[in-house]
């Protein structure tokens, strides 16, 4: 698949309110704000490392910004503590 069409593929997909909120999830759930790395297990750390890449990945195709999505993030986890 061409770059381009890759690009609005995942635009497409992702730029809406449930496509944001997937990807949400999936930066919380792949540690895209947390440390990636556990101590002793470096094969962890290395699966760890490899899933926030796709994340940070998609984030980079979609061509957001990356600042707004992180607040998105850290509200959603502020809201989620809260709950909790």
């Amino acid at each position: 698949m061409r770059l381009q069409r890759r690009k609005e593929l995942y635009r497409e997909v992702l730029d809406n309110p449930r496509g944001r909120e997937l990807l949400i999830d999936l930066m919380k759930k792949f540690h895209v704000l947390r440390p990636v790395t556990v101590s002793g297990d470096q094969y962890t750390s290395a699966f760890n490392d490899g899933a926030r890449s796709v994340v940070l990945s998609i984030m980079t195709i979609i061509n957001k910004d990356h600042g707004h999505l992180l607040d998105e993030l850290e509200r959603a986890i502020s809201k989620e503590e809260i709950e909790s």
